[in-house]
């Protein structure tokens, strides 16, 4: 099973691509607003320099990818 955090705010064009791709492959995921100041704290800790920022952790071994951007080819690769 993999756990699925996608970074992203109401204004990103491609933060509402990856959440709907991620949809559309029934994929859970969980939405965290880079716009709210705690989130952004957390955010900034993965040094990355846009959005979304989608992690991928495979809950049985804890590894965690990091797909920068509206990437589907790394989304697929990280999820299938």
């Amino acid at each position: 099973m993999k756990k699925v955090v996608v970074y992203s705010a109401d204004y990103c064009g491609f933060c509402t691509k990856t959440k709907e791709w991620l949809t559309k492959q029934n994929v859970p995921f969980t939405v965290l607003d880079v716009t709210k100041p705690e989130i952004q704290e957390e955010f900034i800790k993965y040094n990355v320099q846009g959005i979304p920022l989608t992690l991928i952790t495979d809950e049985k071994t804890g590894q965690t990818e990091q797909v920068i951007g509206y990437n589907l080819e790394k989304l697929a690769a990280a999820l299938f």
